[in-house]
């Protein structure tokens, strides 16, 4: 990694000399690190969201096969000769 050069009313300073502009430095890599973080967290919750509401679609699609073959076999016992 290059050395970031920060140029002030007292000349050039550089990262690796300058304690002040290394902090700033740092804080800024930390809110950009922070930025990321919280996207991920919310894909992640938007990710878990659509897995719940998928599940519950899959549910109510298995309960709605299973009511549909239980009908359809007391309708054709129903129908069946004595």
């Amino acid at each position: 990694m290059s050395l970031i050069h920060i140029s002030d009313n007292s000349g050039n300073r550089d990262e690796s000399s300058d304690l002040g502009t290394h902090v700033l430095l740092c804080a800024q890599k930390y809110q950009v690190l922070m930025d990321r973080v919280d996207r991920i967290e919310k894909r992640i919750d938007d990710i878990i969201q659509q897995s719940k509401d998928n599940k519950r679609i899959i549910i109510g699609a298995f309960i709605t096969v299973v009511t549909g073959t239980i009908t359809s076999l007391i309708t054709i016992l129903i129908k069946l000769p004595h």
